[in-house]
C-alpha cells in the first residue's frame, strides 16, 4: 500500500466532490463558516431563514437552553468558590 501526502488526498477528494456537483466553499474563519451554514440551511429547507431564526438555530446547536447553561455556570462558580475558600 502506498502513501500520499495529506494535501494530495484533500485535493483529490475536493476534485471528486466537484465532479459530483458539490461546490467548493472557502472557509477561513468562524464568520465565513456561519455564513456558509446559513446558506446550506436555506438551500436544504428551500426557504430563507431570517437572522433571528438563524440565531435561534445556533443557540439550539450550542447544546442546552439558557436554564441549563445557568445551572452549569452556577455549578462552576460553586466549585471555584470551594477551591479558593
Amino acid at each position: 500500500m502506498t502513501t500520499q501526502p495529506e494535501a494530495i488526498l484533500e485535493d483529490n477528494l475536493i476534485q471528486q466532490l466537484t465532479t459530483l456537483s458539490y461546490s467548493y466553499a472557502s472557509i477561513h474563519d468562524e464568520e465565513s463558516l456561519l455564513a456558509n451554514l446559513k446558506i446550506q440551511l436555506d438551500v436544504f429547507n428551500q426557504t430563507t431563514i431570517s437572522d433571528k431564526e438563524f440565531r435561534t438555530i445556533l443557540k439550539h446547536l450550542s447544546k442546552g437552553n439558557i436554564f441549563t447553561k445557568a445551572k452549569t455556570q452556577q455549578f462552576k462558580k460553586g466549585l471555584l468558590q470551594q477551591m479558593f475558600v
